[in-house]
């Protein structure tokens, strides 16, 4: 259970938009930049740079217990408990969409905003029963005390797992309390570990391997905080940064060693790369156990609660891939070399789309700190269009920045990649409008030599 769900499961808009908020994502009130619909008729933005829709909507995953689990191992469970959960309502605003569980309840607000959006509604999941008056499923360092020492006073009534959560380390302790004999509680890095342990009806143990994955990711952790600190230091090392990051921009989602200089790190492999969930879904693919694999470790970005945290993930070359199944080898390169609709396009569509946008943003601010936010933001959105500028901070930004401490900076940083994400929203509007605008005029064109005829 997630801290967002209360005990019966549930989670309510209040909970909704406190995960929002601890995560940095947005509520907007545009419905061209909505993902989600929540109860109350508030709509959930995108946090993501170009990519699919479905990457746009992994956003609300960490929301509920089933999300890290079953997203990408069964999603068709996952948006059915989502739904059931929360009464969300996803939306594709590209094809006029909203996306509800089988029998799902919408409240009063909802049906009114989707009528007058011209929404067409499509129950595609099914939705799994929730058991209101279930157990506590999460219990907190205290609880967990108290289950302790029930069962040391040998009553029955405490039989059963329980799994803990220590908000003061981040940990988890998972408790094999079901023959009502006292054990020691075991550590667990996540909740779904230590539940999955719960649910396939095995013995706790610790796990040497788990000690040293936790480690590990701690310590990646640690230098890829310190990587980012070093790029703060000086004009030069920041100019660096951005450009790199700019770099990122230009491939989209896609993981890519060209792309990922700065954040790539235990470099072995390859040249092109993709996450495990990025080949699975090709079903082609599907032979592939990513678990026989090295992977190669890189630092993704992600912004909470104001700060930077570079988060370790896995990537899997494409030629590591071959190397264990050639066959396979051009359906990888397929898929990981994938990108978006948008920068498909010609790149003189995308300076269009995007100079429209960045247009109105060239009004002049008196706020100095302001003004080098936006300067980032600018090339970053540009960045976006796949094409390749260099970063360069002005001479007063230079004298600005030495001035500024580094908790400044940094904040300067991160308001800059949120403008961008705006920007970039904007941009990704006027490349739906125009991709609209010459669908009709070939359907009238069509409809014309028709009627010639």
């Amino acid at each position: 259970m997630t801290e967002y769900e209360s005990q019966n499961g549930m989670v309510t808009d209040e909970a909704i938009k406190k995960y929002l908020q601890d995560n940095e994502y947005q509520l907007t009130k545009d419905p061209q930049e909505a993902l989600y619909i929540l109860r109350d008729g508030s709509l959930i933005s995108g946090n993501y740079e170009y990519g699919s829709r479905t990457e746009d909507h992994r956003m609300i995953e960490g929301l509920i217990s089933e999300g890290k689990e079953l997203y990408t191992g069964d999603p068709e469970k996952f948006w059915g408990a989502l739904h059931a959960k929360t009464g969300l309502i996803r939306v594709v605003p590209e094809t006029q969409e909203a996306l509800i569980g089988v029998n799902q309840s919408l409240s009063q607000t909802q049906r009114e905003l989707i009528k007058r959006l011209d929404y067409q509604v499509d129950e595609y999941v099914k939705m799994p029963k929730i058991k209101l008056n279930q157990r506590k499923t999460v219990l907190d360092m205290y609880e967990l005390g108290e289950v302790l020492a029930r069962t040391e006073q040998q009553e029955g009534d405490y039989k059963g797992t329980y799994v803990a959560f220590d908000k003061e380390n981040g940990t988890y302790f998972g408790l094999d309390n079901r023959d009502g004999k006292l054990k020691e509680p075991i550590e667990y890095h996540s909740y779904e570990e230590a539940k999955r342990a719960i649910d396939n009806g095995e013995s706790l143990k610790a796990s040497l391997e788990l000690t040293q994955e936790v480690r590990e990711r701690n310590t990646l952790t640690a230098k890829a905080n310190q990587l980012l600190n070093v790029t703060l230091n000086d004009p030069e090392s920041f100019e660096r940064t951005v450009n790199r990051m700019g770099i990122l921009r230009a491939h989209g989602n896609k993981f890519n060693q060209n792309g990922n200089q700065l954040l790539l790190a235990d470099h072995q492999f390859g040249t092109v790369y993709a996450p495990a969930s990025e080949y699975q879904k090709d079903n082609s693919l599907s032979k592939i156990n990513f678990q026989e694999l090295h992977g190669t470790k890189i630092f993704v970005p992600k912004i909470k609660k104001g700060i930077i945290e570079l988060n370790p993930a896995t990537v899997y070359a494409v030629e590591e891939i071959g190397k264990k199944h050639p066959e396979l080898m051009e359906n990888a390169l397929t898929i990981a070399q994938k990108n978006n609709s948008f920068l498909k396009q010609p790149v003189t569509d995308r300076i269009r789309q995007t100079n429209k946008v960045l247009v109105l943003t060239n009004q002049r601010l008196d706020n100095p700190k302001a003004t080098l936010s936006l300067h980032i933001a600018r090339y970053l959105t540009t960045s976006s269009t796949g094409l390749k500028e260099e970063f360069k901070l002005r001479n007063d930004e230079k004298e600005l920045f030495k001035q500024l401490s580094v908790n400044d900076r940094q904040k300067i940083f991160n308001e800059a990649q949120k403008l961008s994400r705006k920007l970039n929203l904007r941009v990704k509007r006027e490349f739906v409008k125009e991709k609209e605008n010459n669908q009709n005029k070939q359907l009238n064109r069509i409809t014309t030599k028709s009627r010639e005829r």
